[in-house]
């Protein structure tokens, strides 16, 4: 997996204060996305009519230098062969590919939208747990839109949550994330709280819970309440509980 950060200090690792993974080369350009939902594939160097990510972060120094062609070169093959591929596809990126084999998952839920087939899967690895959103061949065999994470935590470049498109959707999301076991709901907007589910029994899951949320186009609507930039677990008396790594 490739990733990319933007430091605002030059050569101290205290001044990055953004990480993406590269999930996608288009001629000399780098497309990024980060763990926010509302940043998948967003270019490097800037394109008509599209929100860039130097655009985001404006660098007093100027625009950096495109990458040559072997170094695109280099890029792209490490995004289309072997476990990198796999990976990348995996976290959050837009691929089809197959990589090589993992261990055994768990399918949690399956779901079906606008004729997509799709499920949500857990598994080991390790890097800990991982859950993703794939077809129903399971996530040896990604989609387009397939996502996922592994190794919840709050490293920079991970996260307690991961989400991506919600198959068969193109405007819509899917977003979930692993949980401790008294976490029995989690508020995701000021007037939405959302029940969780535990991992089943005996599949070699964590003791843990987990929770799964499809957001529409244009949700959250004023029922919802306002998106919270970072959800907040809850337990059986509405208390909150903190994030565990996983």
């Amino acid at each position: 997996m490739l990733f990319v950060w933007f430091n605002w200090t030059g050569t101290s690792s205290a001044g990055i204060s953004h990480a993406a993974v590269i999930t996608k080369v288009s001629g000399s350009n780098i497309y990024v996305t980060q763990h926010s939902h509302t940043r998948i594939n967003e270019p490097i160097w800037k394109v008509t009519d599209a929100l860039s990510w130097q655009a985001a972060l404006t660098c007093p120094c100027g625009p950096p230098s495109p990458p040559n062609s072997d170094e695109v070169d280099a890029m792209r093959r490490l995004l289309t062969t072997g476990p990198v591929a796999l990976l990348a596809c995996v976290f959050l990126a837009g691929c089809s590919t197959k990589g090589p084999h993992l261990p055994d998952y768990v399918v949690l839920s399956k779901h079906v939208t606008h004729g997509v087939r799709w499920q949500l899967d857990a598994y080991l690895s390790d890097d800990g747990l991982c859950l993703t959103v794939d077809d129903p061949r399971g996530p040896e065999v990604s989609g387009d839109w397939s996502s996922g994470g592994c190794g919840f935590d709050s490293s920079p470049s991970g996260g307690y949550w991961s989400g991506g498109q919600e198959p068969g959707d193109e405007n819509g999301f899917v977003v979930y994330g692993p949980l401790p076991d008294n976490a029995t709901a989690i508020r995701v907007a000021s007037h939405t709280v959302v029940k969780t589910i535990p991992f089943p029994r005996g599949s070699g899951l964590p003791t843990a819970r987990y929770w799964f949320v499809i957001e529409p186009p244009g949700w959250p609507s004023k029922a919802d309440g306002t998106l919270l930039s970072a959800p907040q677990p809850l337990d059986k008396q509405g208390k909150n509980v903190t994030f565990k790594k996983f």
